[in-house]
């Protein structure tokens, strides 16, 4: 929400560049909307290394105020991907996902959080990129329908893809694969780094560093560790 609310508010002031003022405005009212804890103003402005004044913040976030007009309900991928398993009446309709549809979400989501990295996903609607995202998971996760509607591993991560999925999106296979192959890629460097690149001498960067600390945790079902589905050629269904 907060990349949502800075994009909206750079797209309406473009003869200015919104900087780091403008970045922790966006993520303090960001954080208003979606968070349950309070955060202070100090927070922010002790992790962003003091260099803003939260006079400064505080006159941003008006400002942002001023610009969006309050208008700050806008669905990020992440609402549009529980809306879509919402209409697919999630799991009910799809035990052919071998009791791993929380797994499956939990990687859309995680794949949804992957797109804002991503300069492909950032020019695409927030509703293709999740679709996208709940494709690519069940594609590396190696569960749901293949094949037009028989079991078997698919050779493209499209193929995944149902008829019953395209009719709840809108969205149809071909329509899904930029926003695919751009995840898929983002994916697959995330999982060498996260996954490979954690100890021993390789060196960490800090692009992964918010994803390796919230979807770490637990909840996420390990997530992290899921390997990125490879294109393939089909084996035949035993």
């Amino acid at each position: 929400l907060a990349m949502c609310v800075f994009d909206a508010y750079a797209a309406k002031t473009r003869s200015t560049t919104p900087g780091l003022l403008q970045a922790v405005a966006a993520l303090m009212l960001a954080c208003k909307f979606q968070e349950v804890e309070i955060h202070m103003v100090e927070e922010f402005v002790y992790f962003c290394g003091e260099r803003l004044a939260q006079s400064e913040i505080l006159s941003a976030e008006l400002q942002l105020c001023a610009v969006l007009q309050f208008d700050f309900a806008i669905p990020t991928a992440v609402d549009f991907l529980y809306c879509a398993l919402q209409r697919l009446d999630w799991p009910n309709l799809f035990s052919v996902h071998r009791g791993m549809h929380k797994q499956a979400v939990m990687l859309a989501q995680y794949l949804c959080d992957l797109s804002l990295l991503s300069p492909t996903c950032a020019a695409l609607p927030a509703s293709l990129v999740a679709s996208a995202a709940l494709c690519l998971a069940l594609a590396c996760l190696r569960c749901g329908h293949w094949r037009n509607g028989s079991h078997g591993e698919g050779k493209q991560a499209e193929q995944y893809w149902t008829a019953g999925m395209e009719q709840a999106t809108g969205y149809s296979r071909s329509q899904l694969r930029p926003a695919v192959e751009a995840l898929q890629r983002e994916h697959v460097q995330a999982y060498a780094e996260l996954a490979h690149g954690s100890g021993g001498e390789a060196r960490r960067s800090e692009r992964y560093d918010m994803m390796r600390r919230k979807f770490g945790k637990s909840r996420f079902l390990g997530v992290l560790l899921t390997a990125p589905f490879e294109t393939r050629e089909a084996t035949p269904h035993r």
